[in-house]
C-alpha cells in the first residue's frame, strides 16, 4: 500500500474517531491487528462496544466507499473481533458492527456512518 493511501486511511480513522468521541464514545484501540484480520476502531459507550470498519475516498467520482466493505471483509472483521474479545472480554454488554465512509473530496469532508452495518456469520 502506498504511503498516500496509508495517510488517507489514517485521516479517515482520525475523522471517525473524533466523530465517535463527540457522540460520547471512548476509543479503546485503533488498527488492532491479529492473525487473519484487523479492526480499524474499537470503541465503547456505557454497555455498548462497537467494532468500526472505516473507508476513505479522496476523488469526486466515488461518492461512497461503503460498498467496498464486502462479505469477505465483514468475515475478516468478525474473526478479528472474536480474537479481540478473547483478549479483552466484554461481559454483560452489547456488541455492534458499524461502518463509516469519509469523503475527503468534499469540503468539509463528508461522513457516512452506518450503525449495525452488518451482522457477522460468526457466533457471538
Amino acid at each position: 500500500m502506498t504511503s498516500s493511501r496509508l495517510a488517507l486511511g489514517r485521516a479517515g480513522e482520525d475523522f471517525v474517531a473524533r466523530y465517535l468521541e463527540s457522540q460520547g464514545f471512548v476509543i479503546e484501540t485503533r488498527n488492532w491487528v491479529c492473525q487473519g484480520g484487523e479492526i480499524d476502531l474499537v470503541a465503547h459507550r456505557g454497555t455498548l462496544r462497537i467494532f468500526v470498519e472505516v473507508r476513505s475516498v479522496s476523488t469526486p467520482f466515488l461518492k461512497s466507499a461503503l460498498w467496498t466493505i464486502t462479505a469477505r471483509k465483514q468475515r475478516l472483521v468478525a474473526r478479528a473481533a472474536i480474537r479481540y474479545l478473547e483478549k479483552f472480554p466484554w461481559e454483560n454488554g452489547d456488541l455492534r458492527f458499524d461502518a463509516a465512509a469519509v469523503n475527503f473530496a468534499c469540503s468539509p469532508p463528508a461522513l457516512e456512518y452506518v450503525e449495525n452495518a452488518f451482522v457477522p456469520d460468526e457466533a457471538f
